[in-house]
C-alpha cells in the first residue's frame, strides 16, 4: 500500500514479471506517471491505485487483467 504515492518525479515504471498484486493506493497522486508496464502475472489491483495520474497509460498483454482493468476504468490501454 502506498509505495510510490505522492512520488510526483515518477513518469514510468515496469511492473516485474511475477508480481501478482498491486495494493491499494500504490501509485495515487503520482501526477507526472505517463506509463506503467503490468505483467500477466498482475491479478489484483486495489482501491484508487492511479488516483490523480491523469495522463497515465497501461502497457500489458491484449486479453490480460491489466487491460480488463485499463478498460473499466477508462484508463487508456496499449498492447506490449
Amino acid at each position: 500500500r502506498y509505495c510510490f504515492s505522492w512520488c510526483e518525479s515518477l513518469e514510468s515504471i515496469v511492473i516485474p514479471d511475477g508480481v501478482e498484486d498491486i495494493e491499494d493506493k500504490a501509485f495515487s497522486n503520482c501526477t507526472a506517471l505517463k506509463e506503467i508496464t503490468i505483467p500477466a502475472s498482475v491479478t489484483f489491483i486495489g482501491e484508487d491505485v492511479f488516483k490523480n495520474c491523469e495522463n497515465l497509460t497501461i502497457i500489458g498483454e491484449s486479453g490480460s487483467y491489466a487491460e480488463a482493468y485499463a478498460k473499466n476504468h477508462n484508463i487508456p490501454f496499449r498492447a506490449a
